[in-house]
């Protein structure tokens, strides 16, 4: 029953709100629960969920919520970005689906796009077992490969039921190099901030192998 749909999905079926806004978020997560209630699991943070005030009721699919997420990502991963450049960068990425235990790219292959995962998430793992990564929705993966032309580093794999990605592939980076290089520079920036975040993963690595003297 609608009833049954939304209590299974973690939301009351019935609530007292103290503004309208706040009352429209509640009747917009109902009727996406109904719709899809993957849309509404716990690794939605909060301003994902106050970015719903944004659009408009109940006609959107859910391919139309997941692009929204998609834009609200790339505006944290790319501060310095307007809405309509986030909007311009987001317009060439495709939507995919992958299930649990999908392998999204060997490490060793070709790196031929860089994708956003927008729902659930994914494992990263070296061939000789020696490390891990989680990668949570919001992340990017791929850019480094996708600009430097360099070959995977690590195997990535889908571990969650499903999960929603969407992709920029090399062709369409190509060209937004070539005809947008301003949105490019984006991308490049991503790199960067990669970059940064393997050179301080790697030192904290290495000071937890060291033996403090006594």
């Amino acid at each position: 029953s609608m009833k049954q749909a939304v209590l299974s999905s973690g939301i009351p079926s019935s609530r007292v709100c103290d503004t309208l806004d706040e009352a429209l978020v509640f009747a917009e997560d109902v009727l996406i629960a109904l719709e899809n209630s993957f849309l509404l699991e716990d690794d939605l943070d909060e301003t994902t969920r106050q970015f719903k005030l944004h659009r408009s009721p109940s006609t959107e699919s859910a391919h139309d919520e997941e692009k929204l997420l998609a834009l609200r990502y790339l505006e944290k991963l790319c501060p310095s970005a307007s809405e309509e450049d986030v909007e311009a960068l987001l317009s060439p990425f495709t939507r995919e689906r992958y299930t649990s235990g999908d392998v999204l790219w060997t490490q060793g292959s070709s790196s031929d796009c860089c994708k956003l995962l927008v729902m659930g998430s994914l494992l990263s793992i070296l061939e000789d077992g020696s490390c891990m990564e989680d990668i949570p929705a919001g992340s990017t993966i791929g850019e480094l490969g996708l600009v430097h032309r360099t070959e995977r580093l690590s195997t990535v794999t889908c571990v969650s039921d499903r999960a929603v990605l969407f992709s920029l592939s090399r062709e369409s980076w190509e060209d937004l190099l070539k005809t947008q290089p301003g949105l490019a520079n984006h991308i490049l920036h991503l790199v960067v901030h990669y970059l940064a975040h393997r050179v301080q993963h790697v030192s904290n690595r290495v000071l937890e192998s060291r033996s403090l003297p006594v």
